[in-house]
């Protein structure tokens, strides 16, 4: 492979130019008295340069492409966590003081509202059954004395208090009777609960999801404030990002976020900020982010460590000169494009970076529109000039 490498002074060249200049109209020059002006460089040093065989651009896939200016959102690149939607999050308590007598779910188990979860047989919901039993009984045996009642005072066969006794005695044992009814709701058992089921009651799912804790196994005793499981619904998850004091100027509710992960496949997923706090946090100096993210997918898991590009809508958008992150490298610690300056011949040209979108960055200093910017291959050809 042929190769050559030059380095030249754009300086030099001009230093050389003005001389000519001089001596072609120094008579002239004389006989007006005035300085001939010096020819202008807008580059005052070239880069290094490197030429490549033809193989060599086909081997490394080096494409170039043509600088234009473009419509630049500025981002802002946050780090955080995937955490549950609260909204769509239940723990199931077990409401009753008893033993697991069945599980009928587990971690990781789809439910849909009303799957039976756990069974518990337990003594206490047998007593309140009876207690409801008896009171409608007690009600039923009212309501036939107050009926008797009233037609013997109409019969004035007896006084306007009995009735009004045997009224009361109704009022009080339907209440009776409708406060261990809601007990018994309370604890989990249905209104048509038979005998024969008195002493077991079964804990149902209330919201649709993946079991995603489990607290309890069979014969264990719980009491009425055990918690038994916990039900998440993932298909919509909060992302929680941490935003430092100089950048939180720059978010607002409404903004468009990009989230990725380790191990995320295919395009970020997307969310929308919900919730800037309105405090910091004295230690880390940075305030909490709320993203709500539709999650249908399940590809974002709570707990798992994701970073944010946020579209932040208060920076506005701007043109600028701008160029794939794939054509800068860094030469001597400084970022540089590699520029055609010929056939299969380019120029390493240090460039001055503004603010990035997403594959795309500005370049504030060292490109200009039509320049053309080597796209893919810019690394090989770095390797290529520094050997």
């Amino acid at each position: 492979m042929n190769r050559w490498v030059t380095t030249f002074s754009f300086g030099a060249l001009c230093a050389v130019g003005a001389l000519g200049v001089r001596e072609a109209i120094g008579p002239r020059r004389a006989a007006v008295g005035t300085p001939a002006p010096a020819p202008r460089c807008d580059r005052p040093e070239g880069g290094a340069r490197v030429q490549v065989s033809e193989e060599f651009v086909r081997r490394f896939g080096v494409v170039t492409a043509a600088v234009t200016p473009r419509a630049l959102a500025p981002a802002l690149n946050l780090s955080g966590s995937v955490d549950f939607d609260p909204d769509h999050v239940a723990d199931v308590g077990a409401r009753i003081r008893g033993r697991v007598t069945r599980v009928m779910a587990g971690v990781g188990d789809a439910v849909e509202v009303g799957t039976p979860l756990v069974e518990i047989e337990s003594v206490s919901l047998g007593d309140v059954l009876a207690s409801r039993v008896s009171a409608q009984a007690q009600a039923t045996a009212a309501r036939a004395r107050l009926a008797r009642e009233t037609e013997l005072y109409r019969q004035r066969l007896t006084t306007a208090r009995a009735v009004e006794d045997a009224r009361a005695d109704v009022a009080r044992f339907e209440a009776e009777a409708t406060g261990a009814t809601q007990r018994l709701a309370a604890m989990g058992a249905g209104v048509g609960r038979s005998a024969g089921a008195a002493r077991r009651v079964v804990l149902r799912a209330p919201i649709a999801g993946t079991v995603i804790r489990r607290d309890v196994i069979v014969g264990q005793t719980i009491d009425d404030t055990s918690s038994v499981m916990r039900i998440a619904d993932l298909t919509r998850v909060w992302v929680m990002l941490d935003a430092y004091e100089i950048d939180l100027g720059r978010v607002v509710v409404g903004d468009r976020a990009e989230i990725s992960a380790h191990g995320l496949e295919g395009p970020p997923v997307t969310g929308e900020v919900s919730h800037v706090d309105a405090t910091i946090d004295l230690r880390t100096r940075a305030a909490r982010v709320r993203v709500e993210v539709p999650n249908p997918e399940r590809r974002l898991r709570p707990g798992q460590f994701v970073t944010a590009r946020l579209r932040t809508a208060a920076a506005g958008v701007r043109e600028v000169i701008a160029v794939p992150r794939s054509a800068v490298v860094q030469i001597e610690g400084r970022p540089a494009v590699f520029l055609e300056r010929g056939t299969r011949e380019f120029e390493a040209a240090t460039v001055a970076l503004g603010e990035a979108d997403g594959d795309t960055v500005e370049v504030s200093r060292g490109v200009g529109p039509g320049d053309r910017v080597v796209t893919d291959g810019a690394f090989a050809l770095k390797s290529e000039l520094l050997r």
